[in-house]
Parts: structure tokens; C-alpha cells; sequence
């Protein structure tokens, strides 16, 4: 598996250390500063992205196979999420986090798409996420491509991940990012989402969006 930078020995630990500390995968030129869960000075939650940065996209096979971009939910705001099912803690807790915040949004929280795109093609049928997915609501979109297709999509919006070998081949995991890309509703890529806001204050973040913030 790729990554959009060469992997070093201790990166697995700086994950963890950005798990802990609540903070952003690498995204240069992102400060570190803002890896810290507080309010920017455009009022949003999320670390805020302008300029060329609005323009990145993404296209990657749903799992009906139909190809689903940022732009494919006009009037939506679009959350996408990248992870794999065996993954032990961020991906589920991730999700249970952007469904809370739905929920937070009452009847607009329709309005809001959640995309979980696997890292794991492999070993990630489109029946297995199908029936994971329902654990976290029953309209989440499952995306799941091929690899030249997620590489590219990974790299268009710099998400460092690579596979780590265990103890059979088999057994493998991936370190991830932990950051959640949120579209608005002319498919811009408009925030960075990651761990420490409360899902009333996601929500309200995405009702900015809603809104055409």
C-alpha cells in the first residue's frame, strides 16, 4: 500500500500520540496550533480550508458500483470518512460520532451525507460494510474502489495511511488518519473535521454549511 509520504519507523506511535492529543494527521501546511479542539475565527469547529484547497475532490465506486464524487450530493453536505472494518477503535467510534451529530441536527441531519470509504478493499466485501455500515444508520454510503482508484483518491486529498504487517499475512493493519473531509453543498471541500469537538458542535458546523456559510 502507498501513502502520500515515505513511512518512517516511529509513525505509528505519532499516530497514537495524535489519537491521544485529539489532533490532525499530517495535512502541510496545516499549523500544528490548530490541532488543538477550539472555536477558529471563521466560528467554525473544524480547521477551516480556503483557496485552491476548496477545489480537491475525490471519485471513488459506491457499492453498487455507481461512481459517487464531492459534487454527487447537491443541497448535502457530504462527510467522508476513510477507514477499514477491522479496525479496533477510531473508525466505529468515528462514526458514532458523525451519527450523534445527525441526530443532533433533528430533521436536517438529512441534509447531511456520511461517506465511509474502506482503506481495505482486500479483505472488505461490499456485503461486510453493507452490514456495518447499518450499525451506524441506514443511509451512510459504503465506498469501495479499487486500489489504483483509492490511491489516487487518498492522494488528492494528502491522507497518510499504510498497511502494517502481523504476524501472518493476513492478519495485517493500517494506520490511518483520523481526519473527517466535510463537503458543503456545492461539493467544496470546506472543513477538516477531527477528534475533540462534541457532536453538538459538528453539528452546528454543518448547519453553517446548510445554511451556505
Amino acid at each position: 500500500m502507498k501513502s502520500t509520504a515515505a513511512p518512517t519507523a516511529s509513525r505509528r506511535d505519532c499516530l497514537r500520540a495524535m489519537l491521544v492529543a485529539g489532533g490532525v494527521s499530517l495535512w502541510p501546511p496545516v499549523p500544528a496550533a490548530l490541532a488543538a479542539p477550539v472555536r477558529s475565527a471563521e466560528g467554525f469547529h473544524g480547521i477551516p480550508l480556503a483557496g485552491e484547497s476548496q477545489r480537491i475532490g475525490f471519485s471513488l465506486r459506491d457499492l453498487d458500483g455507481r461512481l459517487r464524487r464531492a459534487d454527487s450530493f447537491p443541497g448535502s453536505v457530504l462527510v467522508l470518512f476513510f477507514g477499514f472494518l477491522s479496525c479496533p477503535s477510531i473508525c466505529p467510534s468515528t462514526l458514532a460520532e458523525l451519527s450523534a451529530a445527525r441526530q443532533a441536527l433533528g430533521a436536517q441531519g438529512r441534509s447531511v451525507r456520511v461517506a465511509f470509504a474502506t482503506l481495505d478493499p482486500e479483505r472488505d466485501s461490499a456485503a461486510a460494510m453493507r452490514a456495518w455500515l447499518r450499525h451506524f444508520g441506514d443511509d451512510l454510503i459504503g465506498l469501495r474502489d479499487s486500489p489504483k482508484s483509492l490511491e489516487r483518491a487518498t492522494q488528492a486529498l494528502r491522507l497518510e495511511w499504510q498497511r502494517v504487517p502481523g504476524s501472518t499475512p493476513d492478519r495485517y493493519t493500517i494506520d490511518h488518519g483520523v481526519q473527517s473531509y466535510c463537503f458543503d453543498i456545492q461539493g467544496r471541500l470546506r472543513l477538516l473535521m477531527r477528534p475533540g469537538p462534541t457532536p453538538k458542535e459538528v453539528a452546528s458546523d454543518w448547519r453553517r454549511l446548510l445554511d451556505g456559510a
